[in-house]
């Protein structure tokens, strides 16, 4: 997480909308997968 704030600071300088692609959405989504094998 903190080298994706790094990474995004840097980016956010030139490129303010697409920096928001470069933060992980891990923390904020929850998902489920259910295998059926």
């Amino acid at each position: 997480m903190e080298k994706a704030a790094e990474v995004y600071e840097k980016i956010y300088r030139d490129l303010p909308l697409e920096a928001q692609y470069v933060v992980p959405f891990a923390y904020k989504i929850r998902w489920h997968m259910k295998m059926n094998l």
